[in-house]
């Protein structure tokens, strides 16, 4: 969807942001089975880290992304390593 966006209005940057793990509530009212199904899968593609990062230190990438002179079509999040 948002490569039509950027075809429709060339003239303004839009950004898809791509969290890696983060300490979220997301999945918090999953059952345990649910849960360990998707841990598999993502430990299968490599999309499990060391570690999780904190809602806030994402949110604080968010800005850069869109104040910068240049359109950032894509930004990534990851945790570093320990």
């Amino acid at each position: 969807m948002i490569e039509v966006w950027r075809a429709e209005n060339p003239r303004v940057g839009f950004t898809t942001i791509v969290p890696g793990d983060t300490a979220t509530e997301f999945g918090a009212g999953w059952d345990r089975a649910t849960i360990d199904a998707f841990l598999k899968d993502w430990a299968t593609r490599g999309q499990l880290y060391e570690r999780q990062m904190a809602p806030e230190s994402v949110a604080a990438q968010v800005p850069h992304a869109l104040t910068a002179a240049e359109t950032i079509a894509q930004l990534v999040v990851l945790p570093r390593s320990p």
